[in-house]
């Protein structure tokens, strides 16, 4: 699929600079050894001799490594809607440290998908399962993920520890030891939603544990590390909210300030995503006991940065510390939301 392949173009140019350049080290030795021959037996023939099969072995090598290195072909093109798709566009996602690169590669994806799939895609790239107004937890802990994924890979608390350090998270390593070992079969985005949704519904960690392993072994590697990514709520792609309301505002031709507002209003990605693309951001009002984003300070190295940001007239208060907290009120009906 697209990551294994993109993956394995690297390696193999990686490992023709490592063939040049053995091969090089491998020449010097041998002329050196040659040249100690001649030396020692006081002969221009064996010598020669030396050198030219010192040389022929070096090409040779040289031949063997470029056939190794040839691009592998490209395996058929993905569905947009599928979740490898979603794994390859946060892979672009996640290899690109500038800010633009990243909004513009998910604008092209969220555009090429319908309304309902870009907005499942949108909640999957926050790395939750669910909108953060919604209230459903998955209830999943990391004892459970780590034994479905054991099962699957066929592995050993021991091999799954030999492999897990050598990675920055569960994801990356579930990838690591499940290559291989599963049977990839499409999948799509809103087949990885319905999975989330019987999760998160109310069960036993047994009846949770055959779920996740029967969800992960037709995954490809690529998958499985996204799904688990999203299972305990952290990416890891570099990708902050913002740049996702970015995206959303260009793939739907409307202005990041509307789509920003739309999504502190009712905290539900998925929700804004769907108004955006039908061109109904408007229609996005506060409602009580549905909390809205919390906002988050955001610093500025000076005072004229601060005005430049803001445009004056800029007003200061004391900021105390303390707990962000929302109280909603209709009645007799009273509501704290922290969050």
């Amino acid at each position: 699929y697209a990551i294994d392949v993109g993956h394995g173009q690297l390696h193999d140019s990686l490992r023709w600079s490592r063939a040049r350049r053995g091969a090089f080290i491998a020449f010097i030795t041998l002329t050196l050894a040659a040249m100690l021959g001649l030396f020692m037996a006081a002969s221009i023939a064996a010598f020669l001799v030396a050198w030219e099969i010192a040389a022929l072995g070096i090409w040779a090598l040289i031949g063997f490594e470029t056939r190794q290195s040839e691009p592998a072909a490209a395996g058929p093109a993905l569905a947009e809607n599928s979740f490898a798709r979603f794994a390859a566009v946060a892979e672009q996602v996640r290899a690109t440290a500038a800010k633009l690169e990243k909004v513009a590669t998910l604008a092209r994806h969220l555009a090429s998908l319908a309304p309902e799939d870009a907005a499942q895609a949108a909640v999957f790239f926050t790395g939750r399962a669910f909108p953060q107004s919604d209230g459903r937890t998955l209830t999943l802990g990391w004892a459970v993920v780590k034994r479905a994924i054991l099962e699957v890979a066929g592995l050993d608390e021991a091999g799954f520890r030999a492999a897990y350090p050598r990675f920055a998270d569960s994801g990356d390593a579930a990838a690591a030891v499940l290559v291989g070992k599963t049977q990839p079969e499409p999948v799509s985005l809103a087949e990885i939603g319905i999975f989330l949704e019987r999760i998160a519904a109310p069960r036993g960690p047994v009846a949770k544990l055959d779920l996740l392993r029967a969800r992960l072994a037709p995954l490809s590697a690529g998958e499985a590390k996204y799904l688990v990514k999203i299972i305990t709520g952290d990416l890891r792609i570099g990708l902050k909210e913002g740049l996702l309301e970015e995206a959303i505002a260009a793939a739907s031709g409307q202005t990041p300030e509307t789509v920003r507002e739309a999504n502190l209003l009712c905290g539900d990605i998925a929700a804004v995503t769907r108004a955006a693309r039908q061109d109904r951001l408007g229609e996005i009002q506060l409602r009580v006991f549905h909390p809205l984003q919390f906002m988050l300070a955001s610093p500025e190295p000076t005072a004229e940065a601060i005005l430049a940001r803001l445009s004056p007239p800029v007003w200061l208060e004391e900021k105390y510390d303390g707990i962000r907290c929302q109280l909603h009120k209709a009645g007799d009906r009273v509501e704290l939301f922290s969050r």
